[in-house]
């Protein structure tokens, strides 16, 4: 059954009609093209009974599928315009009925359509366009250093640090957020669920940002100051440069890597461990932003963390220098 507003409604369409072809009467048969649509709709109104909800939601709805980002990580407005522009359509009647109903206003923004679109747009930059940019951000930060080796590097065959570095992470990192987790939970008095999870995206972050970063820095500062050359390890001092100045990118010395690695793997624990610290403190603080902790409380409960975890990381090294002397 019609209700009175609709009526209402009905009869201001058929005004808005009236006036709009009585301008393009005026304009030699021209108008504008925003106003073709909205003649177009007016005349056949079919949204007219729906209630607003109905409208707010069909118009978010759209809004939300009509946006993609291309391979070029640019916003694309294909769906729009695909199957002859038959959302466009859709989409141009449902916005004249609610702005004729007076529905967008400022809290539409708050309804769930938009409240979809403007997650996808958090901070100015999609999701997706984000995940993009961390991935290639991830190849770039092992891409660096392989060329930068291949540029001024004097030896040209040794064993990049990271290699190791990144299957221990991976298969220690349930574990270490285990650990940690439990820690936090007890030192902070957080809940379960939230030491879990500050644990689990920290320490994320720490093994695909902080620690790689960290060894592409420790390349760039071995390359550039020289120590991509082989400069022997027939004395104390030239030993000790091998395992700590060129620990990121160790030189082939082929009779004496294993104990290379040993030396090399604990040396590296300590800017990894700061890097480890670091990282994951800025993640935690935003985590725990809403707990009222203090930073100092945080920062110093992650370092005590991280000292659990990487004690016992230090039993990889360790552990191949075992293996590879049984082995050898």
């Amino acid at each position: 059954m019609i209700t009175a507003i609709q009526k209402q409604r009905s009869m201001m369409y058929r005004a808005n009609i009236h006036h709009l072809e009585k301008k393009a009467q005026m304009n030699n048969g021209l108008i504008n093209p925003n106003e073709q649509l909205q003649l177009n709709y007016f005349a056949n109104p079919y949204l007219l009974l729906l209630p607003d909800e109905s409208i707010l939601d069909r118009l978010g709805e759209i809004m939300s599928n009509s946006v993609l980002i291309n391979e070029k990580c640019k916003l694309s407005m294909t769906p729009l315009f695909s199957n002859n522009g038959k959302l466009l359509k859709i989409f141009s009647d449902t916005f004249i009925e609610a702005q004729s109903r007076g529905l967008l206003t400022d809290s539409f923004k708050q309804q769930t359509g938009m409240l979809q679109l403007n997650s996808y747009f958090q901070d100015g930059l999609p999701n997706g366009f984000k995940m993009i940019v961390l991935n290639k951000f991830i190849i770039y930060l092992f891409l660096l250093p392989l060329a930068i080796i291949s540029f001024g590097a004097s030896a040209n065959a040794g064993l990049p640090m990271i290699m190791l570095a990144v299957p221990v992470y991976s298969i220690s990192l349930l574990p270490i957020i285990a650990i940690e987790a439990i820690y936090l939970q007890k030192s902070l008095d957080l809940t379960k669920g939230l030491s879990v999870k500050t644990a689990f995206v920290s320490n994320l972050v720490s093994t695909i940002v902080g620690v790689p970063l960290t060894w592409v820095i420790l390349v760039l500062i071995q390359m550039l100051t020289g120590g991509g050359a082989a400069y022997g390890i027939d004395t104390f001092v030239g030993k000790m440069l091998a395992v700590t100045w060129q620990a990121p990118w160790l030189i082939p010395y082929e009779s004496d890597l294993h104990w290379m690695i040993l030396f090399a793997g604990l040396f590296l624990l300590i800017p990894f461990y700061f890097a480890s610290w670091w990282s994951e403190f800025l993640v935690s603080v935003k985590m725990l932003a809403d707990t009222g902790l203090s930073k100092t409380d945080i920062k110093l409960k992650v370092r005590n963390a991280n000292l659990i975890t990487y004690s016992l990381l230090a039993f990889w090294p360790i552990g191949w220098y075992v293996v590879g002397y049984v082995l050898k």
